[in-house]
């Protein structure tokens, strides 16, 4: 913070004699820039966006899992026609077998050796249908549990939003209080000073600190050393005066 400036309580800034007008605009500008940058920063913010994303990705999730389990019952009902028509061409071969009809021994060895082929088909279907039916129960526990989840995104992002508009709210009041301040310095600056100061404070380059304070014969900031006229100048110039750095380009001051 500037010399001649100090904080009050809640960030405040109180001046103290003997200050150059803009140094007091400078500290209370400060400050209000501290309050914007921890408002946009708060923890809550990245922690709304980490929610949503997870959300999101729940979601995307959820519908990847129910892709599969609509897969698997296509899967399943093409099995179950298969192993009923396996069970069924067994049927016919045992009742034929079975009937009396067919006497040879090579007939009845050929439709034994069937119907064996015909239901080791059918355990190796069923074997397979007992594998997705347990695919299909973990699918379902999973989209269970990724409906919880999401389930509880819901509360949790509701509880972040309100932190985030509590803390913003504390923010913003004292960013009000830090504009009151800033409207009754500004008042104390030259009109050509403030104007010049003002436009400064837009250029991204200088990062909204505008001043430097003489030290020695040097730039305050950039250390680079001010030539002597312009040197003489700041320290006898009227408070209107804009004398800035060669280097930096701030507003230089006693």
């Amino acid at each position: 913070m500037a010399e001649g400036r100090r904080s009050g309580p809640g960030g405040e800034v109180t001046e103290e004699s003997g200050e150059h007008p803009l140094l007091g605009l400078q500290a209370i500008d400060s400050v209000a820039d501290a309050l914007v940058e921890e408002r946009a920063g708060l923890p809550q913010r990245a922690a709304i966006l980490a929610s949503d994303a997870e959300r999101e990705s729940l979601e995307d999730e959820a519908l990847a899992t129910d892709a599969r389990a609509a897969e698997l019952s296509k899967a399943e009902r093409r099995l179950e026609g298969e192993v009923a028509e396996a069970v069924r061409e067994g049927r016919e071969v045992e009742d034929k077998l079975y009937s009396g009809t067919v006497k040879g021994v090579s007939e009845l060895e050929g439709l034994q050796a069937q119907l064996e082929s015909i239901r080791a088909k059918q355990a190796e279907l069923e074997e397979v249908q007992l594998g997705l039916m347990e695919t299909r129960e973990e699918l379902d526990r999973a989209l269970a549990s990724l409906g919880e989840r999401r389930t509880r995104c819901g509360p949790q992002r509701e509880e972040l939003v309100r932190s985030l508009a509590e803390a913003e709210a504390v923010i913003d009041a004292r960013l009000a209080g830090v504009a009151g301040e800033r409207d009754s310095a500004a008042e104390r600056v030259a009109p050509a000073a403030l104007q010049a100061y003002d436009r400064l404070r837009k250029s991204p380059r200088l990062a909204g600190v505008v001043t430097a304070q003489v030290r020695g014969d040097a730039c305050g900031r950039c250390r680079i050393p001010v030539p002597v006229m312009r040197l003489t100048r700041v320290r006898q110039g009227a408070a209107g005066d804009v004398i800035r750095c060669e280097n930096c380009n701030r507003i230089l001051l006693p």
